[in-house]
């Protein structure tokens, strides 16, 4: 699967337009509305009719996929213009789409539309909940909770955590209660739609006539949001962030300040310092090396930074720690 193709909006699925991904009244059986994958070491699947496969039991594009995994070294290859969700269980995975590289722990999720390749690391557990838009409501998920999911990873509501075990623990039974599988995929999608209730809030702040157009311009900046997240090491000049949307260096930081109170200059700035918070806290590394590993240019330019967010020094920072860590210890 090529994904180095330019980047397209995210969704494209709109609550206007929704009436086109209506669930049937009734709906279709679990085993022609939803596939369950278990992949084993070292599996490349590819979720997309273009791969040529002789086998039968190739892949159905208009069903919904439920990829699980705890073996290292395996890779799902989602294709564009459809909806996942992926949870790690435990590990670190890794996923991937055009520039875009997230690293993914337990305890978050990323929610996308588009081409997307899973590669499980070493200790990996994992699941994918995946398909196209219209496979999401023929397997019982609401429509308009489908239309308004964002791409964006972010923390795992245990809410959410908790219904995708249930959905795996259900459809891993001989013969799954389809009426049971359909609720579940439908709380699924309406915890998620809840969980991003926050983002889309942010909508009436964003520049544009219409919803279409207000929504069109969330998912630009949030793009640029995931370049900066997933790119925390390279320093982002305002004309790069700028071309990748198509926006000028001015109306960026305008539309960008209006929507989320801060630049993407700043918002780059509290990702870079919440990472060197951390590795000042529980690392031994020397102040030079978390610099570079922060993204700052000089020891100095990092030192004022820190100190004028947290209202002390590095060192300061990391002998308080310690000696928090020495008392409880002895206690």
């Amino acid at each position: 699967m090529n994904l180095d193709t330019h980047f397209a909006p995210p969704l494209t699925v709109w609550p206007d337009s929704a009436e086109r991904y209506r669930t049937p009244a009734t709906r279709a059986p679990v085993s022609t509305a939803f596939q369950v994958h278990r992949m084993k070491f070292g599996e490349h699947l590819f979720l997309d009719e273009r791969v040529p496969d002789e086998t039968a039991d190739h892949p159905r594009t208009d069903q919904l996929h439920l990829v699980r995994s705890s073996e290292r070294t395996a890779t799902l290859d989602i294709p564009a213009g459809w909806i996942s969700v992926v949870l790690p269980l435990g590990g670190l995975l890794r996923a991937r789409s055009a520039d875009l590289n997230w690293q993914l722990r337990r305890g978050r999720m990323l929610a996308w539309n588009g081409a997307l390749q899973i590669k499980a690391g070493n200790g990996s557990g994992w699941i994918v909940l995946c398909g196209p838009p219209e496979s999401w409501c023929r397997a019982g998920a609401d429509t308009t909770a489908v239309a308004e999911i964002l791409p964006e990873e972010q923390p795992c509501a245990r809410e959410l955590f908790r219904l995708l075990i249930r959905l795996v623990r259900s459809t891993g039974r001989p013969l799954p209660d389809i009426s049971e599988v359909s609720s579940q995929v439908s709380e699924i999608s309406t915890t998620l739609q809840e969980q991003q209730r926050p983002l889309r809030n942010l909508l009436p702040r964003c520049a544009g006539r219409t919803f279409r157009g207000k929504h069109r311009t969330l998912l630009r900046l949030l793009r640029v949001q995931h370049l900066i997240r997933t790119q925390l090491d390279r320093h982002h000049d305002m004309v790069w962030l700028s071309k990748q949307v198509n926006y000028s260096v001015w109306h960026l930081t305008r539309v960008y300040r209006a929507v989320f109170d801060e630049t993407p200059s700043d918002y780059a700035t509290r990702l870079r310092l919440d990472r060197s918070l951390q590795l000042v806290r529980h690392s031994a590394l020397a102040f030079c090396d978390i610099t570079e590993a922060a993204g700052f240019e000089s020891q100095s330019s990092f030192c004022r930074a820190f100190k004028k967010v947290y209202a002390m020094t590095p060192s300061a920072v990391r002998a308080q720690y310690r000696e928090s860590v020495n008392a409880g210890n002895n206690r």
